[in-house]
């Protein structure tokens, strides 16, 4: 109810103040705490056994009696008041701030550090007005709690203002903010009150909330972002929050009043699986992916004060019920799901094969859920108790749990108090021994905030070297407890013969290393994604000797509660269905001029596809320049005959919705003067790929090319729309409007300028409104001009993809700036019928540009 202050320092609060919110153990709403202040700090009381001797402490206990005292005399001078109102008149009087420095100096501190404030009898027998929350009178205070906004929204609490007086009253209604974070604000109306002789009236406190705000995890200004203890000093987890008191100013001489109100913000993510089954294909090995779809949190690049949603994967290897005895409330402490991963496969990969080696440098990732939310990481509300057996004994050697780092030195026979460093303790039961403070969800929280407050999943890192694996011995034995509120307690051992889980990491079916390098992977020391929309995690499997693959858990940090936890179904019996596409840079192009044509193979899935290859033909009249096949090209034809180029994309593998393209430069010959060219792509699979396709009838295509013709009936059917002169962003389908990227050179060198030719022809017979392009470029290319024949358009940068390079655990990491794009956007009113847009961009190639190709990207 109350938190301490040294009388003697002049309303500063006391070092060993608890501060707030609580979480209350059977709602497991977020409520606010402290009630109010009192002193409690270098207080003169008794001393037990010194006969009539005294001594100074300090502490809650001597904060107490101020508070019991002052209820006493309240009771006494209004007898007949309910104890919620005489807590009310209490607490809305306390009007004096608590502050950082002595003698009412530095900051005040905000309502969850101190309440309403310091206790005030002079201000408590001057009014017989009492304000409290209307849905919750005996708190007083007005708590919305945890809020996880997906979308912008607007809430409402009411304040109760009661007169028990004789006399009509008469205030004016402010607020005065003390914890503030970017995506949330207070407001209340009316901004005056008439309250009659033994009547009441409302106040309305309304919060609004944008969780697309900017830097919105910002911490209290009185809260230090490093804590220090026995055991270090370190980074702290914190909460972002909106506080503030409502504030009563009468018009006569009577006590102001206010009331405390609080706020914990944040914006959340609703991200998922664009599926719930995971197909792949009949070949034993091979890549897929599992695309990701929603609505993300990415409120900005500057993390931890900005946020963005994250994703795990795992394969699931423990899934434990809800059970019915669970006390109400403590869910938090009921065991759902077990996940585990490695990156075993990229050092697999480093240390050329040997296991061993491999396995020294492994980090094992444990995923661990349960059925509620815990307010604080620490092991007070939930306790993960992990046990290994190294040597295969059955009696466990190694003991991995969830502490803070202020209570952990507990481990080392001293006490301190508790902090919001969180870590992971491992312990060598035999030696009762510190092996190693481990980090959960592998970053600190300087760096990302990962929700490891407010939460119900959670992941260790596990470096593999502490449990002795070797080449002849990969298998990791463990089984896991679980405690909510120090009580309730849930164990793998009730379903699991043994008691221990035998999980052989040399032999685990699934790897979410990238080990394909679909993102740029393979990565090491990582377990996690951007749970961005349209973004994917891939999945490299073997899953030899099984027709039952184990499911795939996902964890996606961010999401709301209720909704982090997601399982994915594997299913090994899909085909990949290919689709050919085309597109040229000119339709109607004259004789001479200089064409591009962008042949594509799309895999409409559902299973990954490999060995694709691409047939681009190209007819008499178009003489071949080149192309930009990954493998060499094979050209044939030619010299009066139609060129055939064929591009074997060999061991690459095309994922679900994933596209191939082939771009071939060619010229238009002279004589061809109103001829119409037929530009054909086929693709298949290689003849040693040993994949095979049910339905062929979408693998051709074709695009007619009308050398100095009509526009308006060239192509007049509908056609393929996307992006040229690179990767396709999906498949769009608009009748008659062509839209198509050219890079006015096919080869270019580091240093070099680079012309790009962006069209847009609208052949619909009507008008497009509103058309609009976005076009991205690498980051490192910079943009000197973008200009167009009509319409608007704009440059600039944004971050497309944020991705950490991470050191071995205990170590500092790094944000990525390969994750900025350049960009291009376009914008017009109308596209009239007829009409061709031309966008010219003109881009500088860094002089350290290391990549093979320059890719431009871009929607319709």
């Amino acid at each position: 109810m109350k938190t301490v202050l040294g009388f003697s320092e002049g309303d500063q609060l006391s070092s060993f103040s608890s501060r707030g919110p609580r979480m209350d153990a059977e709602t497991g709403l977020q409520i606010l705490k402290p009630d109010l202040a009192a002193p409690g700090d270098f207080i003169f009381s008794t001393d037990v056994g010194t006969g009539t001797e005294g001594t100074s402490l300090g502490g809650t206990s001597m904060a107490s009696p101020h508070i019991t005292g002052s209820a006493a005399l309240m009771r006494e001078l209004h007898p007949t008041w309910t104890v919620a109102q005489i807590k009310a008149l209490l607490m809305n009087t306390a009007t004096n701030d608590v502050w950082t420095e002595p003698d009412q100096t530095g900051s005040n501190y905000g309502v969850s550090r101190v309440g309403s404030g310091r206790v005030d009898l002079a201000n408590a027998i001057n009014t017989e007005t009492v304000a409290y929350a209307t849905n919750a009178p005996e708190r007083v205070s007005v708590s919305f709690g945890l809020i996880e906004a997906v979308t912008a929204q607007t809430l409402n609490q009411t304040i109760t203002v009661r007169n028990l007086g004789a006399t009509p009253r008469t205030y004016n209604v402010t607020f005065d903010q003390r914890n503030n974070t970017s995506m949330a604000a207070f407001s209340v109306s009316p901004s005056s009150i008439n309250v009659p002789a033994n009547g009441s009236t409302t106040v309305t406190v309304t919060l609004t909330l944008d969780p697309t705000a900017s830097q919105s995890h910002t911490p209290d200004a009185t809260t230090d972002l490093l804590q220090s203890r026995l055991l270090g000093t370190g980074p702290r987890h914190f909460v972002a929050e909106e506080g503030g008191y409502v504030v009563l100013t009468p018009t006569d001489s009577s006590s102001s009043l206010r009331v405390a109100v609080h706020a914990v913000p944040r914006p959340a993510s609703d991200m998922a699986a664009a599926s719930d089954t995971v197909t792949v294909s009949t070949a034993a090995t091979g890549v897929t992916t599992i695309d990701l779809t929603g609505t993300e949190v990415f409120t900005g690049g500057n993390l931890p004060y900005d946020t963005m949603s994250i994703v795990t994967a795992f394969e699931k290897v423990y899934e434990s019920p809800n059970d019915a005895f669970s006390p109400a409330g403590y869910d938090r402490g009921d065991l759902q799901y077990i996940g585990l991963a490695s990156d075993l496969s990229f050092w697999l990969d480093q240390n050329d094969g040997d296991l061993n080696a491999a396995l020294a440098d492994t980090t094992i990732y444990m995923a661990l859920t349960v059925y509620g939310d815990w307010s604080t990481a620490n092991a007070y509300e939930t306790l993960f108790d992990i046990y290994f057996d190294i040597d295969g004994d059955d009696a466990s050697d190694l003991n991995l749990f969830n502490w803070d780092l202020g209570t952990a030195a507990n481990l080392f026979g001293v006490g301190d108090d508790p902090s919001d460093i969180f870590v992971g303790p491992l312990l060598d039961v035999n030696a009762s021994a510190l092996v190693d403070l481990l980090i959960p969800n592998e970053f600190f929280a300087s760096e990302i905030d990962t929700y490891l407050l407010n939460n119900n999943v959670v992941v260790f890192p596990i470096p593999a070297e502490y449990l002795e694996l070797t080449s002849s011995n990969s298998t990791i034995n463990f089984y896991v407890d679980v405690l909510g509120e120090l009580y309730f307690t849930d164990s793998t051992q009730i379903t699991t013969p043994g008691p221990y889980i035998s999980y052989d990491i040399a032999a685990a079916p699934f790897s979410f290393n990238d080990d394909s390098g679909l993102q740029g992977g393979p990565f090491p020391y990582m377990s996690w994604y951007p749970d961005l929309d349209g973004l994917f995690i891939p999945v490299d499997y073997d899953l030899s000797g099984t027709t039952t693959p184990p499911e795939i858990l996902l964890l996606h940090h961010h999401n709301v509660s209720g909704s982090r936890v997601e399982v994915l179904t594997v299913d090994i019996n899909g085909e990949a269905d290919l689709e050919a596409g085309i597109n040229a840079s000119e339709e109607t192009p004259e004789e001479g001029a200089v064409m591009t044509t962008m042949a594509e193979a799309t895999n409409n899935g559902p299973a990954p596809a490999e060995g694709i290859v691409i047939e681009h033909t190209l007819p008499v009249g178009l003489t071949y320049t080149g192309d930009d096949c990954p493998t060499v090209s094979v050209v044939t034809g030619g010299s009066g005959s139609p060129t055939v180029i064929t591009c074997d994309y060999d061991t690459t593998v095309a994922p679900p919705n994933f596209v191939l393209t082939l771009q071939v430069g060619s010229t238009v010959d002279a004589g061809t003067d109103g001829s119409d060219l037929v530009i054909t792509t086929d693709v298949s699979y290689s003849a040693t790929s040993g994949n095979t396709e049910t339905d062929t009838s979408n693998n051709t295509a074709a695009r007619r090319v009308c050398v100095d013709g009509n526009i308006e009936t060239c192509n007049a059917t509908p056609v393929k729309t996307g992006s040229g002169g690179g990767e396709t962003i999906g498949d769009f389908v608009v009748p008659n409007m062509l839209f198509a990227i050219t890079p006015m050179s096919s080869f270019a060198q580091p240093g070099d300028s680079v012309e790009w030719k962006v069209t847009i022809n609208n052949t619909t017979g009507t008008a497009i409104n509103d058309a609009s392009i976005n076009l991205t470029l690498p980051g490192n290319i910079s943009i000197q001009s973008a200009t167009s024949t009509s319409g608007t358009v704009s440059t600039g940068t944004q971050l497309a993809y944020a991705r950490y390079t991470m050191g071995p655990l205990g170590q500092p990491r790094s944000f990525s700036q390969s994750a900025q794009q350049t960009v291009v956007q376009f914008a017009q009113d109308v596209i009239q019928a007829g009409e061709q847009v031309i966008i010219t961009i003109n881009t500088l190639i860094p002089t350290s540009y290391s990549q093979s190709s320059v890719v431009m990207n871009g929607t319709l």
